[in-house]
């Protein structure tokens, strides 16, 4: 077992590796093709169904039998065990915390930066005008 797994169980570690298949699995038949897109995948032992989906929403409506599962974008440079481990313990996490997957795409927070000048601080509540706020 590698070093950085140290506190991973066998169970972990193999469902990682299963998780890392399903989207090799995917890359190697379509390479470049493939990204942007979707496979679902069990948190219970990150198996996917073996399906390629156009959109997050789409891999979501296909698993309305497994609601124990959570989904992964595809990008050209596949994922490593250990980037695997770590999304599919993260997912886990957050299910046990009420999270649940469903067809709705993830909210991204935006960062706020200031340059510093009155104009960057136009429209902002008079607390923050003329902070000088890098992030």
């Amino acid at each position: 077992m590698p070093a950085d797994f140290l506190l991973a169980t066998n169970e972990e570690i193999d469902a990682a590796k299963r998780l890392q298949e399903a989207v090799e699995l995917h890359l190697s038949a379509l390479g470049d093709e493939a990204h942007g897109h979707f496979i679902a995948v069990r948190l219970s032992d990150g198996r996917s169904d073996g399906v390629l989906y156009d959109t997050r929403r789409d891999a979501a409506r296909h698993q309305v039998n497994d609601p124990w599962c959570f989904y992964v974008k595809l990008h050209v440079g596949g994922i490593g065990l250990r980037e695997a481990w770590t999304v599919l313990i993260y997912a886990r996490q957050a299910r046990k915390a009420g999270v649940v997957f469903s067809e709705e795409e993830a909210i991204l927070p935006h960062r706020l930066e200031l340059a510093g000048g009155d104009t960057a601080a136009r429209g902002l509540p008079e607390m923050f005008r003329g902070m000088n706020y890098v992030g």
